[in-house]
């Protein structure tokens, strides 16, 4: 259906946190504005790139752990501000393959997107 499908992209969009999708491929294929905020502000989008190319290392070796099947999560400092990131495999009984990545800013940290709160 059209419209759960434009509810579930609606939704992911405007989640209060930063969310990728990375295809078994290494590339980007979903980043939601919030990824986009914490990641690479001030440049092009991030769907589409490379990941190992625009991502943090300690985040490019997370994905690449979950596409091989491990639930990994990691804390790193990025831009001065910590962030912890948990990653899934997507691949049991999906159509794709890679790994769904979450981003959470420590709590002490300002809004991701300045005024998205």
């Amino acid at each position: 259906n059209l419209r759960v499908l434009q509810m579930s992209q609606g939704v992911l969009e405007h989640l209060p946190l930063a969310v990728l999708g990375i295809g078994d491929d290494g590339i980007i294929a979903v980043a939601n504005r919030q990824a986009n905020a914490l990641l690479h502000p001030q440049r092009d989008c991030l769907v589409g790139q490379v990941a190992a190319d625009v991502l943090p290392e300690p985040l490019t070796r997370l994905a690449i752990e979950a596409i091989a099947g491990a639930t990994p999560n990691v804390r790193f400092e990025f831009d001065g501000r910590q962030v912890e990131a948990l990653a899934q495999p997507m691949s049991e009984g999906a159509t794709t393959h890679g790994a769904v990545v979450a981003l959470i800013p420590s709590l002490d940290s300002t809004s991701i997107a300045e005024g998205d709160a």
